[in-house]
C-alpha cells in the first residue's frame, strides 16, 4: 500500500495538523527519502514526536519504514494517485446507501421549529453549501439568512430570538473562531445544527444536533491535495426530501417563518434577506 492510500484508510484518525504533515509529504516524497527524522519534521512543519506519532497511525513501524515506503512511491513514478475513479464511485454509493438509512427526524425538528434559521460556512465551500442549503429551504417556506463573514455574524447576534436555529458547515469542525461564535449564539438562546465530515469533532459535540457526511481527499505528488465535496450537496438533498417527508407526516409544512421580508435594519445583500 502506498502512502497515499495509507492517509486515505486512516484519514480520519489524523489531526488536522497531522494531515496538513501528510499532505506536505506526498509532494516531498524525494526529498524525504534522504533526510534524518530530525530534518522531515522540521520539513513537514512538526516535531520529530508529532512525526513518529502520524507514521504509526498510518500503520508504518517505524521512520526507517516510512523512508523505504517513500523511496518505492518515488521509483513508481508521479501522477495522480491515492483514489482512483473506482474508488470515488464506491464512496458515492457508499454514502447514498448511509443517506437512505437515515431519517435525519432531529434536524428536521429543529429546522421545521425555528423562526430564522441562520447559516454560516467555515470557508469558501462551505460557504457554497450554506447558500445551496438557504436556496433549498427557502423554496420550503423558511426564513434562512447566510452569514458571509465575522462582520454579518457580529451583526446577526443583535438580532437573534428564542426559537431561531444556527446551521454552522465545517469539514474539519475545529476552527477556533466558529467554535466561539457557536457559543456565542448559544448564549443568545438560539438552537445550533452542525454539518461536518464523519469524525469526532468539536463543533458537533457542542451542538443541539449534528449531521454528518463521509468525505475523500485526492492526494497528488505533483500539487496540492484537496477534499472532494460533492458529498455534502448530496447530504442537503437528502435532507430537503426528509424534511418534506416529516412536515407531511405533522400535516403541513411547519411553522411560518416569522418573516418573510427583511426587516428595514436588515442588509440588502443577496442571501441576507428573507423571502
Amino acid at each position: 500500500m502506498n502512502l497515499e492510500a495509507r492517509i486515505d484508510a486512516h484519514y480520519d484518525e489524523l489531526t488536522p495538523a497531522e494531515r496538513a504533515a501528510a499532505s506536505l509529504a506526498v509532494r516531498n516524497k524525494a526529498q524525504l527519502a534522504g533526510l534524518g527524522s530530525a530534518e522531515a519534521a522540521h520539513l513537514l512543519g512538526t516535531s520529530r514526536a508529532s512525526l513518529s506519532r502520524m507514521v504509526k497511525k498510518l500503520g508504518i513501524e517505524s521512520y526507517a519504514e516510512f523512508k523505504v515506503l517513500l523511496k518505492g512511491d518515488e521509483a513508481r513514478g508521479r501522477g495522480v494517485v491515492g483514489l482512483s475513479t473506482q474508488s470515488i464511485a464506491d464512496g458515492y454509493r457508499a454514502l447514498l446507501r448511509d443517506l437512505v438509512s437515515r431519517d435525519y427526524r432531529s434536524a428536521c425538528e429543529l429546522i421545521a421549529a425555528a423562526g430564522t434559521v441562520y447559516l454560516y460556512g467555515s470557508g469558501n465551500e462551505q460557504k457554497a453549501v450554506a447558500d445551496k442549503f438557504r436556496r433549498i429551504f427557502l423554496t420550503h417556506g423558511k426564513c434562512c439568512v447566510s452569514l458571509f463573514d465575522v462582520g454579518e455574524l457580529e451583526f446577526a447576534v443583535g438580532r437573534f430570538e428564542p426559537g431561531d436555529l444556527l446551521v454552522a458547515i465545517s469539514l474539519s469542525g475545529e476552527a477556533e473562531s466558529l467554535l466561539s461564535f457557536v457559543r456565542r449564539a448559544q448564549a443568545a438562546g438560539i438552537r445550533t445544527l452542525s454539518v461536518t465530515r464523519w469524525q469526532n469533532n468539536s463543533l458537533a459535540r457542542m451542538c443541539d444536533e449534528s449531521v454528518y457526511v463521509g468525505t475523500k481527499t485526492v492526494f497528488s505528488d505533483i500539487a496540492p491535495s484537496y477534499e472532494m465535496s460533492a458529498a455534502f450537496y448530496i447530504l442537503l438533498d437528502a435532507l430537503s426530501i426528509r424534511y418534506l417527508e416529516f412536515c407531511a407526516e405533522k400535516g403541513g409544512v411547519g411553522p411560518q417563518s416569522k418573516a418573510q421580508t427583511p426587516p428595514a435594519s436588515a442588509p440588502l445583500r443577496e442571501g441576507v434577506t428573507c423571502r
